[in-house]
């Protein structure tokens, strides 16, 4: 299934998807390791989500990674934001959806990420969140796949309208976030390169 939107407004409708969804199990995809942890920080901003969300990153050591699929298979986080290659030979029951945040390039990546869900006999949904100049390559797509039709998925308006000014204090967190973070690598780098000079 597929739903347009405005690029500025990709998260807030990806929000009121997943609140559509109920607290179905569900992947959401984006195209890179830094998107990922982007995602997952702001979705963490939004207030009072009814859902738990984790973000399965190249950025994060090992044992975290476990620990964070282990409680995603348990039911304990319902979404997980992660980035193609994180995925390679996971395989969770239960997944209900899986959303493409970002459009993926190639067919075999779609087929992979729409493979995560529907696993051992089971149904599932597999969305994608499309800007307007993306619709023609993401028909091309579909045809390389011998699927010349998608359904459109309608987000109710009554998802979106209430996280409007929810969103734009998601922003202002996201923002000091990433600021916060940068400052640290930033110290962390300095300290290292000082470190090296005096050996």
């Amino acid at each position: 299934m597929a739903r347009f939107c405005e690029s500025k407004y990709k998260p807030l409708y990806l929000v009121a998807l997943l609140q559509s969804l109920g607290e179905e199990k569900c992947i959401v995809f984006t195209s890179s390791v830094e998107s990922t942890h982007r995602l997952c920080t702001l979705l963490n901003s939004f207030d009072n989500l009814p859902f738990k969300i984790k973000e399965y990153s190249g950025l994060q050591r090992q044992s975290v990674r476990s620990k964070t699929l282990k409680a995603f298979r348990r039911g304990d986080i319902q979404v997980l934001v992660s980035s193609d290659a994180m995925t390679r030979g996971m395989d969770v029951e239960g997944v209900r959806n899986v959303i493409n945040y970002d459009m993926p390039a190639y067919i075999k990546t779609y087929i992979h990420r729409a493979g995560r869900t529907a696993r051992a006999g089971q149904t599932g949904c597999c969305f994608t969140l499309l800007r307007e100049d993306e619709v023609k390559r993401f028909n091309k797509l579909l045809r390389k796949a011998e699927n010349n039709s998608c359904s459109k998925y309608s987000v109710p308006s009554s998802y979106i309208e209430p996280l409007h000014s929810v969103y734009e204090s998601a922003l202002e967190k996201l923002k000091e976030t990433v600021e916060m973070e940068t400052s640290r690598k930033r110290k962390t780098g300095f300290k290292s390169s000082f470190s090296g000079e005096r050996k």
